[in-house]
């Protein structure tokens, strides 16, 4: 078995009397020795590709941490050391003032440390796409106070989708929360004729333009469209200044045969 020129195992043919196999027969054997050849190499390039974006996801966690609640932890520290002197010093007006700044701050803190864990929760076995929607979605309402509205029917995904749809939604609410400055959400999904799911995530907030420079610590729209690229899906983004932002993603329906094999993982 024979990929690119590299050995990766063997396929024996074998009877127990000799010329048995005529010549069709032998090269039969060798056009499945190639596919199963090629067969072999793609399972090994898409658990590097998994791997990859295990890492991937690591390293924007840890990116997220650092840029996030590591920066607020660390301005928190310094402001109550001030508070601590203003106390020591008999300014309890300015202390006052300050300690209303430091609640916000703190109230910043948690919603961070919250999204980070809820992140690294995201294990659920469950393909219904309703009820972990509606899981994350409760979980961002109480972090943000934002209203989702949620309209969609029970759907069920292979467990791999699922895994990349849940942090795609939980990405893009979490910019919502972030940077929309928003007042309501609709969260919306449906599957085409064709049997495509067509997954929406739109709010009302300020918008942005889309062409424009981000900031470097901007990561969610690349890491989205780094999820649905392993997926072969779709990732449309649609905002404006003042007229919100509309996220599309078109998930492929399954090919011929392949909901039966991710059927026969899950049992």
């Amino acid at each position: 078995l024979l990929a690119e020129g590299q050995p990766l195992g063997a396929l024996v043919l074998w009877a127990v009397r000799p010329a048995v196999f005529t010549r069709r027969q032998q090269q039969l054997i060798g056009v499945v020795a190639s596919q199963a050849a090629l067969l072999v190499e793609n399972l090994s390039l898409s658990a590097r590709v998994e791997h990859q974006a295990a890492l991937a996801e690591r390293t924007r966690l840890a990116r997220e941490i650092h840029d996030g609640l590591a920066q607020t932890l660390g301005y928190l520290k310094l402001r109550t050391g001030q508070l601590i002197r203003q106390h020591e010093a008999g300014e309890t007006s300015v202390a006052a003032a300050d300690l209303k700044e430091l609640d916000r701050w703190l109230n910043e803190a948690y919603v961070e440390a919250r999204e980070a864990i809820d992140d690294l929760s995201l294990t659920d076995t469950s393909t219904d796409l309703e009820r972990w929607i509606d899981e994350l979605t409760a979980t961002f309402e109480r972090l943000s106070g934002v209203s989702v509205t949620v309209e969609g029917e029970a759907v069920h995904l292979a467990h791999e989708a699922e895994v990349h749809l849940q942090h795609i939604v939980r990405e893009a609410l979490s910019n919502i929360r972030k940077h929309a400055q928003a007042e309501e959400v609709h969260l919306a999904w449906r599957q085409d004729g064709q049997g495509d799911l067509l997954l929406s995530i739109v709010d009302n907030g300020r918008g942005f333009d889309p062409n424009a420079a981000r900031p470097s610590g901007s990561h969610g729209l690349r890491i989205m469209q780094e999820r649905a690229a392993l997926l072969d899906a779709d990732l449309q983004l649609t905002s404006q200044p003042g007229r919100g932002t509309k996220i599309v993603v078109r998930l492929p329906a399954p090919a011929a045969g392949q909901e039966e094999i991710e059927n026969g993982r899950a049992h």
